[in-house]
């Protein structure tokens, strides 16, 4: 099934005995290249202070305000 598989997409098929061409094959081939990707999360933003503190500032002044204005 598998060389057969592989006959079909243009492939090659290596059994147990041939491993070592197939670790060449796969060492010559140069379209085979690493990948890297980097991941950003979210808790990224949470690490910056000054937003941090704005939004603290931001809270404790409306707290503030309604508290002396009387809203509440």
């Amino acid at each position: 099934l598998m060389r057969q598989l592989s006959a079909t997409h243009g492939g090659k098929f290596y059994t147990a005995h041939e491993l070592d061409q197939a670790i060449d094959a796969v060492r010559s081939n140069k379209s085979i290249g690493s990948v890297s990707f980097k991941e950003r999360k979210p808790d990224e933003l949470i690490n910056v202070k000054w937003v941090f503190f704005l939004l603290i500032l931001l809270i404790s002044a409306e707290w503030f305000i309604r508290k002396y204005e009387g809203a509440y």
